[in-house]
């Protein structure tokens, strides 16, 4: 690889790093294949109640409310790209509910491919 390719990598994912973390706007991401939850940035933190910790300790299934197996319809969907917006009700670390709407999609980083969740604020 050429330093002006591993150049444009570097800041593109510099960059939507930084998109994540700096939003705020609620965003997750999540594992499709386990529903593990493996990153939150600090929005997210804030409007679910959770330290990173305890959120990546969770698996999406753990904040929506619906059943797994609906749930797991929902990932594929997103995943696949036929549909890319949600309502659902979640549960906040209060054991509050809250309707949510979420937009969603597949993410690809170093080959894995993880869904990205926006907006549930």
């Amino acid at each position: 690889m050429d330093k002006e390719n591993q150049a444009e990598i570097i800041n593109s994912k510099l960059s939507s790093s930084l998109l994540f973390e700096a939003s705020h706007i609620p965003m997750l991401m999540i594992d499709p294949c386990n529903q593990d939850i493996v990153n939150a940035n600090q929005a997210a933190l804030t409007f679910y109640g959770y330290t990173s910790a305890q959120i990546l300790a969770l698996k999406i299934s753990d904040l929506n409310q619906m059943d797994i197996d609906a749930i797991q319809h929902e990932i594929a969907l997103a995943k696949q790209q036929k549909r890319d917006h949600f309502y659902f009700i979640h549960k906040l670390a209060s054991g509050e509910l809250k309707e949510v709407e979420v937009h969603s999609g597949p993410i690809t980083i170093d080959g894995q491919v993880f869904l990205y969740l926006s907006g549930p604020g």
